[in-house]
């Protein structure tokens, strides 16, 4: 178990329950990142053994001489997935309980309101889920900050770089907003994808679902805020400030990652799936092992993003994948001919 960035006097009120749910939540999400080798991720934790590794924790802390702070409780956590198909659903389900492994969480107590930050560190798409049950899906080294209290904010604001898809739970009273730089994308509850790379002249913005309101993160710049509907695009020119708009086109043979397509099945060798997902999403998947072109898959992708079809194949032919732009290695064991 890693160090804990808390002081021992906060893990020890969390052990009494005497902590406030901000700092409970901090705990949470901490104790959820890096404990990625239990086997109980996906159901209620054994709260002896919890409390045995903060306790653990409490001595380490207090030995390296770190000032206290506080939180408390046991606690379920269930990352729900809808599967692609009725037979495979509940295989699916357990599949995106799980957390991901090498991805980064830190959470920092200063004078300044806390930051929690998630950084992943993985070559391959990880899904997150907020404190107010919004779902993100973080591509290769996206980072994404937040303020622990987002679940009880009058506003929740959260700090992203890099490329994600954002499905934001709706709440008509609090919006959702998110800070790229100079950007600014606000929302209610909609589902939405950002591109946003520090290194690129340009950041993008492009909605799937419900509205999004894209403006300059700077309000003295009194820029017009633009307001997007689903299969258009918003594009901020960093150096001009400026912001333009498109329109995606919403019945075409290709898709973005991001976006949702349908394609089925029956008793096909591997190769022909590749084949399907680099045509409709743009991308190259590549077989590191030459046995996993002997594999063949009866499945049917309703309506799924390419990261949630590559996780299903994970699960059906005990498969790994990493991406590299739009390259995406697919590793595994293989089956015999």
């Amino acid at each position: 178990m890693k160090n804990a960035p808390f002081p021992p006097e906060l893990l020890q009120r969390y052990l009494n329950q005497q902590c406030t749910d901000t700092e409970r939540q901090m705990i949470d999400d901490w104790y959820r990142s890096v404990d990625f080798e239990s086997s109980l991720v996906g159901y209620e934790f054994q709260e002896e053994r919890l409390f045995e590794q903060i306790r653990a924790q409490i001595a380490v802390e207090e030995q390296a001489d770190i000032l206290p702070l506080k939180t408390t409780r046991r606690w379920r956590f269930w990352v729900p997935a809808a599967a692609a198909v009725a037979i495979l659903a509940l295989g699916f389900a357990y599949l995106m309980l799980r957390l991901p492994a090498p991805a980064l969480l830190t959470s920092v107590l200063n004078d300044s309101p806390a930051l929690v930050e998630f950084v992943n560190t993985q070559k391959k798409v990880v899904r997150y889920t907020l404190p107010d049950s919004s779902t993100l899906w973080l591509y290769p080294g996206a980072k994404l900050s937040y303020e622990p209290a987002l679940a009880e904010a009058a506003s929740r604001k959260v700090w992203f770089e890099g490329e994600g898809f954002f499905d934001v739970a709706r709440d008509e009273t609090r919006p959702f907003i998110v800070y790229s730089d100079d950007l600014k994308t606000e929302v209610l509850g909609t589902s939405f994808h950002v591109k946003a790379y520090k290194n690129d002249p340009t950041y993008e913005v492009s909605v799937l679902s419900g509205s999004v309101a894209v403006s300059n993160s700077d309000e003295a710049q009194k820029t017009e805020k633009v307001v997007l509907k689903p299969s258009q695009q918003a594009i901020f020119e960093k150096t001009t400030q400026r912001i333009s708009t498109n329109t995606l086109p919403e019945y075409t043979p290709t898709r973005e990652r991001w976006q949702p397509a349908t394609l089925a099945f029956e008793d096909a060798p591997l190769a022909e799936v590749i084949a399907q997902l680099d045509t409709v999403f743009k991308v190259q998947l590549v077989v590191a092992n030459p046995a996993l072109k002997n594999c063949r898959l009866t499945v049917d992708f309703t309506q799924q993003r390419l990261p949630e079809m590559l996780e299903m194949i994970n699960t059906l032919l005990n498969t790994t994948y990493e991406m590299d732009g739009t390259t995406i290695r697919l590793s595994g064991e293989g089956c015999a001919m």
